[in-house]
């Protein structure tokens, strides 16, 4: 077994530890997961006086005293339940010590607890810690710049914080019960080295790792590290930045492009509107044009039609005189004939 490579304090207390940090960071909202039975150091926070609370444990029957201290703040709330990234039921698991259940078999810690054991299996419901707080921050009209602290006193605390990817960007400190020495296992244990370059890569420091009476089991505390946090934010705006200034020449160029194809479209729309100008006046001039040839087209068939009923009449006289003519002739041959015929003598 070899040690992490964080340092272990052995001289500082995590009550000392724990005060020194409130007076840099005071917390808007504090929840205590693995509560247990209310004792030990990370219980500091007790007698603070917060507004908001949260008190974790996957045991109801251990969170009398946490009731208790819950009838005094109106804000503070008890819940039982087993939070996990992995679910939604898993494994609990009761060891021979009351204090150490947890998700973990007690044979994987056997190599460091010679004696501990699991006395009993249950499945359990387990919810994430990001959907537990999503919940309990939901009813907090606070602008969301609230200053969380995130106390884990059970194992395996990097199952914990993995279902937190989105509530941790709220905390200010996380506290976590962590396995120092490296184990032979495949599984998660809640190893400081398995949390450790998480945390880190989330923008938190590593400021302590006290050990507790046992020698490979410690308490890791965590703070945000801002400076980190604000090279990060400094880099990523100037980036953005960069691109952001990008796209603005590349929208320049696109509205340089744009207004010369305006440019061109105005252009070809006067020379269509000029060109629509003669067409309107050839039309007009067509259309003046067509209305003369309309009135002496009217005028010619006025014409046309005085000819013809002119016409009319003249056939009409031209068949009466031929009538006339016709009678005379008869009339002529019947003249002629008495004329001509010698009288019948009469005897």
């Amino acid at each position: 077994m070899t040690s992490v490579s964080a340092q272990v304090e052995s001289t500082q207390s995590l009550t000392s530890i724990l005060t020194m940090l409130r007076t840099l960071t005071e917390p808007t909202f504090l929840v205590h997961i693995g509560a247990g039975r209310g004792v030990g150091e990370m219980h500091t926070w007790h007698h603070w006086g917060l507004a908001q609370v949260l008190i974790v444990d996957a045991d109801e029957n251990r969170l009398a005293w946490a009731k208790q201290l819950c009838a005094q703040y109106p804000g503070w709330k008890v819940l039982p339940q087993v939070i996990s990234n992995e679910g939604p039921e898993v494994q609990y698991h009761l060891a021979s010590n009351p204090d150490e259940d947890s998700l973990v078999p007690m044979l994987r810690f056997n190599a460091i607890w010679e004696n501990i054991r699991t006395v009993k299996t249950e499945t359990l419901a387990a919810t994430t810690l990001d959907s537990l707080l999503s919940v309990e921050l939901a009813t907090d009209r606070r602008p969301q710049t609230a200053s969380i602290w995130c106390l884990i006193d059970c194992l395996p605390a990097d199952l914990i914080l993995f279902s937190a990817e989105q509530s941790l960007a709220q905390m200010s400190v996380v506290v976590a019960r962590v396995v120092l020495k490296e184990l032979a296992s495949d599984n998660s244990m809640g190893l400081l080295s398995a949390l450790l370059p998480d945390l880190q890569a989330k923008g938190f420091k590593c400021i302590s790792v006290i050990e507790t009476t046992h020698p490979a089991i410690g308490y890791a505390v965590f703070v945000r590290d801002y400076k980190a946090t604000y090279d990060q934010f400094v880099a990523s705006t100037q980036a953005q930045l960069q691109t952001d200034q990008a796209t603005i020449l590349q929208q320049r160029e696109q509205l340089a492009d744009l207004r010369l194809q305006f440019d061109r479209l105005v252009i070809d729309r006067d020379t269509q509107l000029e060109a629509v100008a003669g067409y309107s006046n050839n039309n007009e001039a067509k259309a003046l044009e067509l209305s003369d040839l309309r009135q002496q087209l009217t005028q010619m068939e006025a014409v046309l039609a005085e000819t013809a009923q002119g016409k009319l009449s003249l056939q009409d006289r031209q068949t009466h005189l031929h009538d006339d003519l016709v009678r005379a002739e008869a009339q002529i041959d019947l003249i002629k004939e008495l004329m001509f015929t010698p009288p019948t003598l009469q005897g």
